[in-house]
Formats: C-alpha cells, sequence, structure tokens
C-alpha cells in the first residue's frame, strides 16, 4: 500500500500543538522527545489521528516536575499523563523489560534505553514507529514502514515470546489486522496459534475492552473471524460456544454471528454486543452471564438487554401482515416500539440479522429474513400514522386522580398505564371518553 512520510503538520492543530508543546519543554532540557506509535503509524496511512502518545529520555520524576499538570497512571512502568492544553498525553519513559510472569506486566523495567531498544518490548512493527514533532526526524527501527507497505501484520523479534509476554496482544493481532487490513506474517500466526493459552491468562475487564474497541471500529466481523480461526475466542468468552438454541451447530450460529456484524452499520458498542451475545433461540440467561462475565458496566448491560427486549417485541407482531393495525394490541404494540429511544438502534440490528445467512440444525438456511422484513414494514407504518400519533400526549394525568382524591399507590400508577393502553390501542379516542373511562372504573371500584 501507498504510504505518507509521517509529518506532525498533518495532525489536528490541537494534537499539534500539544505534542510540539510538551517535547519542546522535555528538549530544552535535554530530553529529546518523540510521538510514537499508532500516531505516526496513523499518519503514514493517511488515517485521521485522534490520540498521540509520546516517548522520552526523561525520567518519571523529570516529567512530573516540568509540568504543571501530570498524572501519575503507570509511574512504576515509565508513564505520566501530561494535560496540555484541554489534550491528555501519555509521555513513556524510553524503557527495557525483563520477564512477564503474570503475563501482563514486566517483572524488571530498566530506565534510559535508547529508542531503538524501546522499539524492540513493543507488539508489532507498525508500532514501533518514531516522529520528532520538533525537527521531524523519522525512526523505524523495526522495519514497520517496509511491513506497512507490503501489507503483513508482524511481531517484534521472536512473535511467540511477544504473545507469552502479554496474552492480550493475540486479540490486538485480530484488530489490527482488521481495522488496518494488514495479512498476518507468516511466523507471527503460526506463533499465536502455538502461544494460544496465553489468552488464559488476561483478566476478564482487559478482553472485555479489547472486544470493545473491536465492536465499535471497521470490520469488527473480521477481526473476531480470526480470533476464532485462532481458536481464541472460545477462551477468551465464557460459554460462547453454546450460546444458541439445542441442535444448532455452534460454528453455523457463530457465522451468523459475524455475518450480521458485517451487516450491522451501527458502530454502538451495545448494539455490537447484543449481537456478539444473541441468545440465537437459546436461553437467554446464559447469554447475558457470558456479557456480564466481562465485566462491563451495569449500564451496557442495560441497554443489550433493552434492544434484546425490542427484538423480542418485534417478533412478538409477527407475521406483522396479519397484526390489526386500527384498534388493539397489535396498534399498542406497534406505537409503543416506534416511541422506544432504542427503536433505530433495535431497528439497525433488525435489518442486520435479516441480512445475514447461516444454516440451521436441519441443514437450510436460517429464517431470519423476516426480522428485516418486519423492520422496514414497521417504519412504513410510523411514517403513515406521523409522530404525534407515535408518542402522543396521554389523555389521563395524575392531576385527574388527584381531583378524583385517589390515593397515591399501585392502583395510581395500574390507572394511568391502563388509560394509556387504551388511548394507544385507540379504544380511546379523546379527553373526554377518558375521563369518562376513569369515573366508571372509580364506580366500579366502590
Amino acid at each position: 500500500m501507498k504510504l505518507n512520510k509521517p509529518d506532525v503538520r498533518h495532525l489536528k492543530k490541537p494534537l499539534a500543538d500539544a505534542a510540539c508543546g510538551i517535547a519542546t519543554v522535555l528538549s530544552e532540557h535535554g530530553h529529546p522527545t518523540w510521538i510514537v506509535g499508532g500516531a505516526v503509524r496513523d499518519l503514514a496511512l493517511g488515517h485521521v489521528v485522534t490520540e498521540i502518545d509520546m516517548a522520552t529520555g526523561a525520567l518519571p520524576d523529570q516529567i512530573e516536575a516540568l509540568f504543571d499538570a501530570t498524572i501519575p497512571v503507570g509511574k512504576a512502568f515509565g508513564t505520566i499523563i501530561v494535560l496540555w492544553e484541554g489534550q491528555s498525553v501519555e509521555v513513556t519513559t524510553f524503557r527495557s523489560e525483563r520477564g512477564y510472569s503474570d503475563g501482563r506486566r514486566p517483572d524488571d523495567v530498566q530506565f534510559g534505553a535508547t529508542p531503538e531498544e524501546d522499539a524492540r518490548r513493543r507488539d508489532f512493527t507498525c508500532n514501533a514507529l518514531f516522529l520528532n514533532p520538533l525537527t521531524g526526524e523519522f525512526l523505524d527501527p523495526e522495519g514497520g514502514m517496509e511491513d506497512l507497505e507490503a501489507g503483513v501484520l508482524a511481531a517484534i523479534g521472536d512473535a511467540s515470546e511477544r504473545f507469552r509476554e502479554d496474552g492480550l496482544r493475540l486479540m490486538r493481532l485480530a484488530r489490527f489486522h482488521a481495522r488496518l487490513d494488514l495479512t498476518l506474517a507468516p511466523a507471527t500466526e503460526a506463533a499465536a496459534r502455538a502461544e494460544v493459552q496465553a489468552i488464559d491468562r488476561i483478566s476478564k475487564e482487559r478482553i472485555y475492552h479489547e472486544v470493545s474497541r473491536m465492536l465499535t471500529a471497521r470490520r469488527a466481523h473480521q477481526a473476531l473471524r480470526l480470533l476464532a480461526e485462532l481458536d481464541v475466542l472460545p477462551r477468551a468468552l465464557d460459554g460462547w460456544v453454546d450460546l444458541h438454541a439445542p441442535g444448532a451447530k455452534s460454528d453455523d450460529v457463530q457465522e451468523r454471528r459475524f455475518e450480521a456484524l458485517e451487516w450491522l452499520e451501527s458502530t454502538h458498542e451495545a448494539s455490537g454486543f447484543a449481537v456478539l451475545f444473541d441468545p440465537f433461540g437459546g436461553d437467554m440467561r446464559a447469554s447475558l452471564q457470558a456479557l456480564e462475565a466481562l465485566k462491563p458496566s451495569n449500564e451496557l448491560v442495560r441497554e443489550v438487554q433493552s434492544l434484546w427486549s425490542l427484538l423480542d417485541a418485534l417478533e412478538a407482531l409477527w407475521p406483522l401482515e396479519e397484526s390489526q393495525v386500527d384498534e388493539g394490541p397489535d396498534r399498542s404494540q406497534r406505537l409503543r416500539l416506534l416511541a422506544d429511544p432504542l427503536w433505530p438502534r433495535a431497528r439497525e440490528l433488525a435489518a442486520a440479522f435479516g441480512d445475514a445467512r447461516g444454516t440451521a440444525p436441519d441443514g437450510e438456511p436460517f429464517e431470519g429474513g423476516h426480522l428485516g422484513r418486519m423492520a422496514r414494514e414497521l417504519d412504513a407504518f410510523g411514517h403513515a400514522v406521523g409522530p404525534a400519533q407515535i408518542d402522543p400526549e396521554p389523555l389521563l394525568r395524575s392531576k385527574d386522580l388527584m381531583q378524583r382524591e385517589v390515593k397515591p399507590g399501585p392502583r395510581w400508577g395500574a390507572l394511568l398505564e391502563q388509560a394509556r393502553e387504551l388511548q394507544l390501542q385507540a379504544k380511546l379516542a379523546n379527553r373526554e371518553a377518558a375521563l369518562e373511562w376513569l369515573e366508571t372504573q372509580l364506580s366500579s371500584a366502590g
């Protein structure tokens, strides 16, 4: 592929200003400082850079002393966050490392390394690129530009050792393979297959972070397919192979997940996880447990559950062409779906599942196309009735109950919900009808 010469002028101004400002302060005190890693790689590829990391010969204490606002996020390993005019920049001391007994952190860190020595501790050659923002000098000690130009993703040095040092690199391998559209170097792929057990030592929190980054980027399906081929996925995701209806083939369901992700237009995190852990006719509790095992936020879990519930509600209307649209429960369910704030994303999921293909247990193609058709038909219904009918103002209000001296409690909420349901079913046409209904309810209750 054709590459650009990395140039700080191609950064967005706030990032360029931060890089040059930090480098100026450190260089004035005898510490040449470089932009390093993914930002330099993305400059070479012509991609938009959204954040930068920097590397320097200055020790962590020296970095802290030279800047007014810092955060010692990883000081023991040489990393200090420098806050510069609204930008947060990780500045790390050049270092060499030895031993990774926990499969994540080095047992011994030696500061005072050269850029070339620092490069050897990194994961892939394309991430060991250095750019001096003040002079424009560019360093490529591991041949990363040559590999990028050839479209190859290669580990630095002994690939097996790199994966044993940190098993999460197996997942980073898949993410970079997909995001950058790179082919794995044969030795790197062989090492990944041989060292697949390294993922077993990685915490679920770190796995969640990597999966999230895949699902919110381009070609998530490509990254996950590679992880499946390397046998990383079933080791990284608890219960992964059993998230489907009894009798379905794990490989078939897995492929349908990947195809749905390929068709999914949204890159929202919860949408991606809703596809990845969809029960596919199996036990929803098992899917929920598999998701929760990654220790995501409660908010994400609730959002995924809400998306699943919306899809279930859509399925409940099947066949849509036979549901009643003028009056009754079907009309109410349609309007409630359309009024839900998450409906646009649920619609995207329905379309993705509808376009995905796979094989059912009986060897026949999965029947998923109806979900996409139903979502389109439901949207057409929404356009026909208009926004005012999708989420109309309630005909019955709390003040109406207060005026009739209804005591707060379960009955209060039940009356409002019953009235709302009848309104959406088109069985209460106006406010007068709603008030008359309320009087009837209160009279019959004594």
